[in-house]
């Protein structure tokens, strides 16, 4: 988007969606284009300590079973260094808005970030990466939620080498990093920030078929 449509833009969504949401997209749009590296909260949305791992998940991407496993999977971990952010967008179908209702409040790990009609999914994505607080970010397949240790095999990978910037892990087909097998990826946020360069993708094949073979490690699953 031009500097010349930012008028448009906001004036019709200010009439479609008011005021304060006019605001928001217009702010996230002139941010997105003079930062496009960063995703700087305008403040803290929730009050506490900060994550090892944040799980992004979609809920147009991502099926609710999938959504639902994480969640049990993070609650199953015990520790609170885990996370989960989720991108409540328009277009979820009606079993994932009432995961959602289920689980809206109910952990201070869960962290639900809705997005407006007017808002595409770059935005989306923004928002809601915004809210991610771990060292790392965490993306799944949209069908197959992995398990706390296929989780902790990536971490360990990764905490061991620092020359590594991003591990997948991958089923049991070939092995490469812009592989559609792709179960998990995993990068440091600060590399996630810097590389995806303001479209921070919410699935786990999107970020593989992203990452630079060099830094990239590929860990089989079992």
């Amino acid at each position: 988007m031009n500097d010349l449509s930012l008028p448009r833009r906001f004036l019709k969504v200010s009439r479609n969606f008011g005021l304060a949401i006019a605001v928001k997209v217009t702010w996230s749009k002139v941010r997105g284009m003079l930062f496009p590296a960063l995703a700087l909260p305008d403040g803290r949305a929730y009050e506490d300590r900060p994550r090892q791992v944040s799980f992004l998940l979609d809920t147009v991407e991502h099926a609710p079973g999938t959504m639902s496993a994480v969640a049990g999977m993070v609650e199953a971990h015990g520790d609170g260094s885990w996370e989960i952010c989720v991108c409540d967008r328009p277009g979820a179908p009606p079993e994932t808005l009432r995961l959602l209702a289920r689980l809206r409040g109910t952990r201070p790990w869960i962290r639900i970030v809705k997005a407006d009609a007017a808002a595409d999914l770059p935005m989306a994505a923004r928002w809601t990466v915004e809210q991610a607080t771990g060292a790392f970010i965490a993306l799944v397949a949209p069908h197959d939620a992995p398990d706390a240790d296929a989780v902790r095999k990536l971490l360990d990978r990764m905490r061991h080498d620092e020359g590594i910037d991003a591990a997948i892990l991958t089923g049991t087909r070939e092995e490469t990093a812009g592989s559609a097998d792709c179960r998990l990826a995993m990068q440091r946020k600060s590399r996630y920030l810097e590389s995806q360069a303001g479209r921070w993708p919410l699935s786990a094949a999107a970020l593989a078929e992203r990452l630079p073979e060099a830094g990239t490690a590929c860990v089989r699953a079992g």
